[in-house]
């Protein structure tokens, strides 16, 4: 074996290339998780992992056709299923680490400079399974809010009129109509008014979508009473009931005709 690789030094060499770019695809696999971290601890990150990306993919981010930029997903996809738990914040650290890239690299410039993010998360959703692409929508919802100063119908929080900046990721949800929520006070507001989806503030019913995405979220789950109370209702009248009403109206009845 030895004795090859001395005679066939060209072949000796891109297996070694091979096994750098193996290498450096598991490396960034655990440095996106290693990222996501960082940030929620508010500690500097190194920004290396779009040099690693370079190694893998030889060409600059902001370079790469959809194309190309599909054969990316291998790795990342492989890193949101083993930490699925934290797949919200994986996928904000690789969108971000994408955009400083294209900060160091003057891609801020280049004319699909927005759509390259909104390609890469498509791809890591059509690449990852149902139960995960949720979560894969989220993260791109937040990196849209705290990255690219994206416009909302609101500019202010419902109850406390604070600055839509100041919610915190963990509170903040955009409903496909555009209006921006801190999700406390979305959740009280419609508690407050029995449990019907609607949009507190044009007074429009929100979509399947949003309803299903605030139903999950952990503050919407004492909602989720209300659904079920709503649809026992929709079904009719218990039976129980109709036979208490039965005997109240005998009740009536009886007193009216003492009176």
């Amino acid at each position: 074996m030895a004795l090859a690789r001395i005679i066939h030094p060209k072949s000796n060499l891109v297996d070694g290339y091979r096994g750098l770019r193996q290498k450096a695809t598991d490396f960034l696999g655990n440095l996106v998780h290693l990222q996501s971290e960082q940030r929620k601890l508010s500690l500097p990150r190194s920004g290396v992992s779009s040099r690693v990306q370079t190694i893998i993919y030889r060409k600059e981010l902001f370079r790469i056709s959809v194309a190309e930029r599909l054969s990316e997903m291998p790795s990342l996809v492989r890193v949101v299923l083993c930490y699925s738990e934290k797949a919200v914040d994986i996928v904000v650290a690789d969108l971000e680490d994408h955009l400083q890239h294209m900060r160091a690299t003057g891609g801020v410039h280049h004319p699909r400079y927005r759509n390259i993010f909104i390609d890469r998360a498509r791809a890591l959703e059509k690449a990852l399974p149902d139960t995960l692409r949720t979560q894969c929508e989220l993260g791109f919802m937040h990196f849209e809010y705290e990255n690219l100063n994206r416009e909302y119908a609101n500019r202010e929080t419902m109850i406390l009129s604070s600055p839509i900046i100041e919610i915190p990721r963990e509170e903040f949800y955009v409903t496909e109509d555009n209006y921006a929520w801190d999700l406390s006070e979305l959740v009280e507001a419609i508690v407050s008014n029995g449990g019907v989806m609607r949009n507190p503030s044009n007074k429009q019913m929100f979509t399947p979508n949003d309803v299903q995405a605030i139903l999950k979220h952990p503050r919407g789950k004492k909602l989720a009473a209300l659904q079920v109370e709503q649809q026992q209702l929709s079904r009719g009248v218990r039976k129980e009931t109709i036979a208490w009403i039965e005997k109240l109206a005998r009740s009536m009845k009886t007193e009216r005709g003492r009176d």
